[in-house]
């Protein structure tokens, strides 16, 4: 019998996960409160077989040393910044991911975030609540240059959205493939620069590594058309916040819609609060019940799959199952 332990409280949610728990011979374990902390995090995979993991638990070198039996990390998602790989696979912890599971949902709040920033609909909407009537002349989305930054999975689903409202679509992702560009009526372009110099709106879906921190800072925002607008629904870390409060507040970006922020929850002396033309939502571009279910299930079938001595399709470091033999 195996021991895995919900760190993401998220397999409760799910109908019959936890029975399928069960069925396989495993045990699951559900903390009270999501633990957040090195020292929590440590206890609770000190005798955990396998981990369904959330974003915000640390998974480093620190708690991965308590974790004498632990063969993997399924992370409930595919972002994966909270855990260090390198020192996973050196104790031969896999990671596995649920890609595929997400695009979708990620994608509208992608497109609702742009409807949002080109019509001024927060500003409005707070204006008529309070008793006002400011009518904001907004942009039209027909005949106007979507630029995706990160033609993946993501990308792809908010080009089908972009090309349905009317927006020609320019890319660039060194990884792209080039045939499903063609097929799908995107133009792939050679740099970042070709794509600030075209886009009216700009679409971040990048990976968070860290030589894209802070990614679109000053220059970045400089490069960007005067008057166009900034979506990021892929992580905070990329935008330099202080850089992106000077262009919104100068009028050079008309607005920015924001999923992801640097610090989460949002810290008190973010310069993007309190800025009208800024549209920020909780980090719930993925959170819709589809989307849950199908990351949840999929995350509990690569534990069980690794527990099974498996290899799960989502599954980051394949030599950790090795080194873990």
């Amino acid at each position: 019998m195996g021991r895995i332990v919900d760190l993401a409280l998220a397999v409760s949610g799910v109908e019959g996960l936890a029975e399928r728990i069960g069925r396989a011979g495993h045990q699951l374990v559900v903390p009270e409160a999501a633990p957040t902390s090195e020292a929590e995090v440590a206890r609770w995979v000190a005798e955990a077989d396998a981990a369904i993991a959330g974003s915000r638990e640390p998974y480093n070198a620190a708690t991965l040393a308590e974790a004498k039996r632990l063969r993997v990390i399924s992370r409930v998602g595919v972002g994966y910044d909270n855990v260090d790989v390198e020192a996973a696979t050196q104790r031969g912890v896999a990671l596995a991911l649920t890609p595929g599971t997400i695009e979708e949902s990620v994608a509208d709040l992608a497109l609702a975030l742009l409807l949002a920033c080109a019509r001024g609909l927060p500003a409005m909407n707070a204006g008529v609540h309070a008793g006002q009537w400011p009518r904001i002349l907004g942009m039209e989305l027909d005949g106007k240059c979507l630029g995706i930054l990160g033609l993946g999975r993501i990308g792809r689903a908010v080009a089908r959205r972009a090309q349905a409202f009317g927006m020609r679509v320019v890319a660039y992702d060194p990884a792209a493939d080039a045939a499903y560009a063609a097929a799908h009526a995107i133009t792939l372009l050679p740099s970042t620069e070709a794509v600030l110099a075209e886009a009216d709106v700009v679409s971040l879906h990048l990976p968070m590594q860290p030589h894209l921190r802070g990614f679109v800072g000053r220059e970045f925002l400089a490069r960007m058309r005067p008057g166009s607008i900034l979506i990021n629904t892929a992580r905070g870390p990329l935008v330099d916040e202080a850089a992106l409060a000077e262009a919104l507040r100068s009028g050079h970006l008309r607005a920015a819609g924001l999923d992801v922020l640097a610090q989460e929850p949002v810290a008190a002396d973010n310069p993007l609060r309190g800025l009208s033309n800024v549209v920020l939502t909780p980090h719930v571009a993925s959170y819709t019940h589809e989307a849950w279910t199908r990351m949840v299930t999929r995350a509990v079938d690569n534990a069980l799959a690794v527990l099974a001595g498996g290899r799960p399709p989502g599954l980051l470091n394949p030599e950790a199952l090795d080194r873990g033999r």
